[in-house]
């Protein structure tokens, strides 16, 4: 939910689709029993783990930013 509010608001861009591929992996993730799948998706957490701390960054940015006004 935090990445997909943060996408709506445009605090991050689509960057080589990286974003949609995260989410789709979590949907997909929630409904999977296959072990094979989520050895898949688990492959890829070191990619998302840099795109949340992207994430982070710019909600503290943010976060900061409000608190001067």
């Amino acid at each position: 939910m935090m990445v997909a509010t943060a996408l709506n608001m445009r605090m991050m861009a689509f960057r080589d689709g990286r974003w949609m591929s995260m989410l789709e992996d979590r949907n997909l993730s929630v409904h999977t029993c296959d072990e094979r799948t989520a050895e898949q998706i688990f492959g890829r957490f070191g990619d998302y783990a840099e795109l949340m701390k992207e994430l982070v960054v710019v909600l503290e940015k943010t976060i900061g930013e409000g608190e001067e006004a």
